[in-house]
């Protein structure tokens, strides 16, 4: 009864879990106990699941320990506290769902059983009782292929690379960063079961991809009479083909699909799919999305009569939305946090809906979220009198693995209530988190709240100028913008901060990633002002200042480089030797390595999200982007020492064969820390940082 629970706890503190015990207790909501009982830490709870949200709470509560996707601190007392009296919590949604099509890209695409495992610990831990889990649906489509009389090719040239197989779920693109092997195919299907069990195990509900007519092109031809059409392109990339869903071969296709798809990893009863993600239907009328809708979900119904359709809010249509029974409907509110639909839609016409936090997108680094407003605005979800049918809170991210402040703020928020001092709060997580209570982190992260954690630039993050294309003039890199909307100082100073911590502590995981994540803010956003002095005295036809201020970058950059190094959470080796380990034999192994190496990169050469997923990762930027900055500043040089015009087309020639080398290349990249992150920490602070508040105070 208890082997899950147990197993997790085991895996988070070894020989200290004799010291709990564990009961399952029947119950219609879900809740979980905590009281000292006969020696032990006993927990009670009505799934697995909940037992360990009442296992990490004490941790949390008694033991001022932290487990995290950026690093733990599990020094535990020698003795397990005692709780003086019975401490009962209960849930106040139903649903408390996790991920993202894209966060299957970004993130997961290359995760093992371990990596797994582990996040299937930290989803039971922080509450998680719904995950969309896409994982294995190659074998899926290969059988219904076979059912269909489908030649495998036509899959293959179907089914994408791991880095982009979520716009794949989603309807947007087809085959590019493929095709995938055998091998990769069979053990992805061997790896879902695995997941799935583990997932239910703690009492998860599994949400699974639903079909909703994006095909292979090869369908035309086994479809003749069919109505399958190609949907316009998407941001460049070439149109994929639509089985309407009114069509009778739709229904062909959706039976063997969710039949196949219940005999490989069972059901229970959600299905995520986005109808024309991204507005991309044939017909925007009202009339034929409402009737397009209606054969999507009556069809679904007829394989299980008790579906729920699973909706994300991002490109929603009222008609949509409109068409589909309630009992029949979940929609996410997927950017909540930021940009609520609830209130401009009634609260989703009185459908079932789920209150969402995107936060990251493209698992871009940079620090950002307005703390304060999400909190605020999460709570107003859940005690408003016009919040219909509420039924959860849930994370979207389209990456995770940072900034597990956000996470924990949330999940708490249900099982706890609202918090009536959120800096309280901030300062009882870093003392956990860091495994101590001092001025100089209450004093770093108050610098933080009021700084990078106090808003949003567009999509999230400031992005770093170094991540962008060198150009004459740069505003944003992909999409976000590169002007912060905070004091760069205040950064700085919490890395003064963090540092003088550092030599009174024992500096655990958490801590240290932390000491990193700020100093890298505060690198990356500082090269923003060296390159505008540069560009300002290029423009002046003064050499020297422009060469001294280049060099300056250049040492930022290098910097950057070293400190991100220190920590496996910054390593691209690391993140492509876990891709290329997926390989069979050299040339799938390149493959992988090709797949990360674009989608960080160009993303795809037809698609225009060029340095979308940019990354302050070691390795990437002295190798990818400084690079693109030496090729620039190379051009520049001439021009200016030629007394000529510089030759805008000759200089993109060679940035993009830059670019290309690195992406195509095999050079090998550091998988483990090289250096001690307080080394090179105080190296920075002691030898850069006084040129960079010189130039910071002189602007």
């Amino acid at each position: 009864m208890e082997d899950s629970i147990r197993e997790l706890v085991n895996r988070q503190i070894g020989q200290r879990a004799k010291e709990f015990s564990f009961e399952k207790v029947s119950s219609d909501e879900d809740f979980y106990e905590i009281e000292s009982l006969k020696g032990s830490i006993h927990i009670r709870g009505n799934t697995q699941g909940t037992m360990a949200v009442g296992f990490y709470w004490y941790l949390k509560k008694f033991c001022n320990a932290h487990i995290s996707w950026s690093g733990d601190n599990l020094t535990l007392p020698e003795k397990l506290p005692k709780i003086p009296e019975k401490i009962v919590k209960k849930s106040q949604v139903d649903y408390r769902y996790y991920f993202n099509f894209c966060t299957h890209s970004y993130s997961t695409a290359y995760w093992d059983w371990q990596r797994w495992e582990k996040e299937i610990d930290l989803m039971a831990m922080y509450g998680i009782n719904m995950p969309l889990v896409v994982v294995g649906q190659e074998t899926l489509w290969l059988r219904v292929a076979k059912r269909l009389g489908l030649d495998e090719k036509s899959i293959r040239s179907f089914l994408t690379g791991p880095s982009f197989s979520a716009w794949n779920y989603m309807g947007n693109i087809d085959g590019i960063g493929g095709p995938l092997s055998k091998y990769w195919i069979r053990e992805h299907y061997l790896l879902q079961l695995k997941i799935i069990k583990r997932m239910r195990a703690f009492g998860m509900k599994i949400v699974l991809p639903g079909f909703y007519g994006h095909v292979p092109k090869g369908m035309i031809e086994l479809f003749s009479e069919a109505s399958i059409n190609q949907l316009s392109g998407w941001f460049g990339a070439e149109g994929t083909w639509f089985l309407d869903p009114r069509d009778q071969a739709y229904k062909t296709v959706a039976r063997i699909f969710y039949e196949e798809q219940s005999i490989l990893y069972g059901n229970d009863h959600f299905y995520a799919m986005d109808l024309f993600h991204e507005g991309n239907a044939p017909d925007q009328s009202p009339m034929y999305l409402k009737k397009t809708a209606e054969s999507v979900i009556n069809t679904l119904k007829e394989h299980d009569s008790n579906a729920v359709w699973v909706i994300q809010s991002w490109s929603m249509n009222k008609e949509i939305i409109k068409s589909v029974p309630k009992k029949n409907l979940l929609i996410l509110d997927l950017n909540a946090e930021e940009n609520p639909k609830w209130e401009e839609t009634r609260a989703f016409y009185g459908k079932p809906w789920v209150w969402c936090m995107l936060h990251n997108y493209g698992g871009r680094n940079g620090m950002h979220g307005d703390l304060k407003t999400i909190y605020k605005n999460l709570n107003h979800a859940l005690t408003s009198d016009a919040n219909g049918n509420l039924k959860g809170i849930g994370f979207a991210p389209e990456a995770i693995e940072g900034r597990s402040l956000f996470y924990e703020l949330i999940a708490e928020r249900v099982w706890e209530g609202a918090q009536d001092n959120l800096e309280t709060w901030v300062t009882n997580y870093i003392e956990k988190r860091y495994g101590h209570k001092l001025e100089a982190t209450e004093a770093a992260w108050r610098l933080l709240l009021k700084s990078v954690y106090s808003g949003n630039n567009s999509f999230g993050a400031t992005d770093s100028i170094i991540c962008a294309r060198p150009d004459f003039s740069i505003n944003k890199v992909a999409v976000s913008g590169v002007e912060p909307y905070y004091d760069l100082s205040d950064i700085m100073q919490a890395f003064e901060k963090m540092l003088a911590a550092a030599e009174s502590i024992n500096r655990n995981d958490a801590f240290n990633y932390d000491l990193v994540d700020i100093g890298r803010e505060s690198l990356a956003m500082a090269a923003r002002p060296i390159y505008l002095k540069m560009m300002t005295v290029y423009a002046q036809n003064d050499k020297e200042a422009f060469i001294e201020y280049w060099e300056l970058l250049k040492e930022v950059i290098i910097a950057l480089n070293a400190l991100v190094g220190t920590n496996k959470h910054f390593l691209l080796g690391r993140f492509i030797e876990i891709a290329k380990a997926w390989g069979e034999n050299d040339k799938e192994k390149r493959l992988y390595d090709y797949n990360v190496k674009m989608q960080i990169t160009q993303w795809w050469p037809t698609v225009s999200f060029i340095d979308y997923a940019n990354k302050h990762w070691e390795g990437l930027l002295t190798n990818y982007y400084l690079a693109r900055w030496e090729t620039f500043v190379a051009h520049l040089l001439d021009a200016l020492c030629q007394k000529d015009n510089f030759d805008t087309d000759a200089y993109l020639e060679d940035v993009k064969r830059v670019e290309k080398t690195f992406i195509e290349n095999d050079k090998s990249y550091a998988t483990h820390p090289t250096s001690d992150t307080l080394d090179v920490a105080l190296s920075i602070y002691r030898t850069l940082y006084p040129k960079l508040q010189k130039l910071l105070s002189s602007s």
